[in-house]
């Protein structure tokens, strides 16, 4: 795919198949990821990529679970998508790519979005993911 045809046609897709993703299909994002820009060259990133739909949704779980008993900044609206019956947080995806900080460096947080934002449309672009 052309650059800015992956950009316009980028989905946030909440509906997967069960297919298996190979090895290729998660490293080749991950190796965008690792291009992107970063406050003076710190790279402050790790991935963690999970490829089990059980030990994903288990995940979803917890986190959703923590977000309803800690988290207070997404208002009622998002209580209430929380709470929801049958929501998950991952939407049952097959596969997972973390993206995380291992800095308290003041930009880091920002060069992981900066990561994640070459990841995505880099999945996107595969020939795994063009009929999504």
């Amino acid at each position: 795919m052309e650059f800015m045809d992956v950009l316009s046609n980028r989905r946030a897709v909440r509906d997967f198949t069960s297919d298996q993703l190979d090895r290729f299909a998660i490293e080749r994002p991950i190796g965008a990821a690792i291009l992107a820009p970063s406050a003076m060259n710190l790279q402050p990133w790790a991935f963690a990529a999970l490829l089990d739909a059980q030990r994903i949704d288990s995940y979803a779980e917890r986190a959703q679970r923590w977000l309803l008993e800690n988290e207070t900044s997404f208002g009622e609206a998002g209580r209430e998508i929380l709470e929801r019956s049958g929501f998950s947080l991952f939407d049952h995806a097959p596969a997972l790519v973390l993206v995380m900080a291992q800095s308290r460096a003041t930009q880091a947080v920002e060069d992981c979005c900066l990561a994640a934002q070459n990841l995505m449309p880099s999945a996107r672009s595969t020939s795994l993911f063009a009929r999504i």
